[in-house]
């Protein structure tokens, strides 16, 4: 039994490590497929995959960094990777704003797409900050942010999410490239959930001793491995439509 999951273990770092990486390495290339295809309503939408792939690899590596490196090294390459983070915050929603604003004449969208992943950046720092206030530290303040944290990404997050349905569910009949792009973003929005709620089972049983421990680690893996997967099926599907669409426009 015990060797049983210790080979699960070690399957679950092969395919968080290592398979992980690849998948958001593979998104990057769907992204550039998209940017450079003969589809130019697309093109931005592209672009919009390379920037989050790219910020999902920095943080792949943080962890690969974190656990390998020194805590020097480590420090070093987090606030630089904060600040990337930061700019491609706000730069992947401003991609989603103009391929609404340019398909759907939507020019209001930039208000409530720019405004939230602004408000989430605020609020992550008045959490940190309100629980330093209330003097706690150590296990139970990284416990306890991580998991207010998450579900505040979640609520704004999903708030996103909706406005994308609703916008792409109305547009669905005369959007030609990407029709079925309000079905994505509600599988987008149940998995979020999902996900929310395994980062808090995994935060709040991390310092509950060894069993609970090796819980935490197993299910925190897990999720943020599906969450690669599950990010990687938008991207397929323009891909394959825009591909579609310019070899369609140029026979």
């Amino acid at each position: 039994m015990n060797d049983q999951i210790e080979f699960m273990m070690k399957f679950q770092y092969i395919l968080f490590y290592f398979v992980r990486p690849a998948i958001y390495l593979a998104i990057a290339v769907f992204g550039f497929i998209i940017l450079f295809s003969k589809t130019k309503s697309t093109r931005i939408l592209g672009l919009s995959f390379v920037l989050t792939s790219f910020a999902s690899l920095l943080e792949c590596a943080s962890t690969l960094i974190a656990r390998f490196s020194g805590a020097d090294a480590y420090f070093n390459f987090v606030l630089a990777n904060n600040i990337i983070q930061m700019v491609i915050t706000i730069a992947t929603p401003l991609c989603m704003c103009i391929f609404i604003h340019r398909n759907y004449g939507k020019k209001l969208i930039y208000i409530p797409l720019l405004i939230l992943p602004v408000l989430n950046i605020v609020a992550r720092i008045a959490i940190n900050v309100a629980f330093n206030s209330l003097g706690m530290s150590g296990q139970d303040m990284l416990m306890w942010s991580n998991t207010v944290n998450a579900i505040d990404s979640f609520v704004i997050g999903a708030a996103v999410t909706v406005i994308l349905i609703i916008i792409f569910y109305k547009n669905r009949k005369t959007e030609k490239i990407i029709p079925l792009a309000w079905i994505f973003e509600i599988v987008n929005l149940v998995w979020s959930a999902v996900f929310s709620f395994c980062l808090c089972i995994s935060y709040q049983t991390m310092y509950q001793g060894k069993t609970a421990s090796d819980f935490s680690n197993s299910i925190g893996i897990t999720a943020l491995f599906l969450q690669a997967v599950i990010s990687m099926v938008f991207p397929v599907y323009v891909m394959i439509m825009a591909v579609k669409k310019g070899k369609l426009e140029s026979t």
